[in-house]
């Protein structure tokens, strides 16, 4: 999940840029999208999926910049999710990786929600959940996370939270009695599931700590 070095799909053609915010999940979901230059419905596939914009399969070329109205169901009982995106590059094969300029917020928690439960579904080697204390301006509250990286993390938590808030994070990795802690801030907020954090700095051992965590979890990896 969650946060690395990239944003959007650019990865794909080899480009780096800043910390990405939201998460995003390979699918394949039907979609149909129109252009204001050129109104008639089109079908296309989006292919990635995330909270900040979607890489969408089209049978046609597009120039950066373009403004699309792209709708989709996530699955038969969600609803239509609808949006405005501009093009932000043409991928290979007739791929368009895009960024939302208007979708509501309901509609930007109905994609993060999917994402989330799909994520947990197809994981194949579940993770022990971590239990984070989180300080905040409003005091303190205990979530659960299951998907960190050394970029943030997603925590499980019923707690209010106010996006672009500071938390103060603290937990542990592993067994070794030592916490992690972290200054974060909240990314994204997912009503009744949690929030995504972004880590805004921490030492360098606790960084370590995260990064063997991750390896150790990642499919393949050294077993615990």
């Amino acid at each position: 999940m969650g946060f690395d070095d990239t944003i959007d799909w650019s990865r794909d053609l080899g480009v780096r840029r800043p910390l990405r915010k939201y998460p995003r999940l390979d699918v394949k979901i039907a979609a149909k999208y129109e252009t204001g230059s050129a109104p008639e419905t089109k079908s296309g596939s989006v292919m990635r999926l995330g909270g900040g914009g979607v890489f969408l399969s089209v049978s046609e070329a597009f120039a950066p910049g373009t403004e699309l109205s792209i709708r989709f169901r996530l699955a038969p009982r969600q609803p239509v999710v609808e949006t405005k995106a501009k093009v932000v590059y043409q991928g290979p094969d007739r791929g368009i990786g895009t960024e939302f300029l208007e979708i509501s917020p309901e509609h930007r928690e109905t994609i993060l929600r999917f994402i989330h439960h799909k994520m947990e579904e197809n994981r194949k080697f579940p993770r022990a959940p971590l239990a984070v204390q989180v300080e905040h301006s409003g005091g303190m509250a205990i979530g659960f996370s299951r998907d960190i990286s050394l970029g943030g993390m997603f925590i499980e938590t019923a707690e209010k939270f106010d996006t672009n808030s500071p938390v103060h994070l603290r937990f542990h990795v592993d067994d070794s009695g030592q916490i992690v802690i972290a200054i974060a801030e909240i990314r994204y907020v997912v009503h009744k599931l949690g929030v995504g954090v972004e880590f805004n700095g921490m030492s360098p051992q606790d960084r370590d700590r995260i990064q063997s965590y991750v390896n150790k979890e990642k499919p393949g990896g050294p077993s615990v």
